[in-house]
């Protein structure tokens, strides 16, 4: 049990380790302009979005 106990805290502290390697490799250095990131989305979420919209609007109308 006491193995057991050693072998789950060095399990944590390299938990630890790699959460704030990952954290450090995810950060932006200064120099980047957040306009030169360019985000994509899939036609599908395209779609999804504008038929929820049509839904809204439909679901507006029918208050008025």
């Amino acid at each position: 049990v006491l193995e057991l106990k050693k072998e789950l805290e060095f399990l944590r502290g390299r938990q630890k380790e790699l959460k704030t390697y990952i954290h450090g490799q995810l950060s932006f250095p200064e120099e980047v302009d957040p306009e030169d990131l360019i985000l994509c989305s899939s036609n599908d979420n395209v779609k999804n979005n504008e038929e929820q919209s049509l839904i809204d609007d439909n679901s507006y109308e029918q208050y008025l």
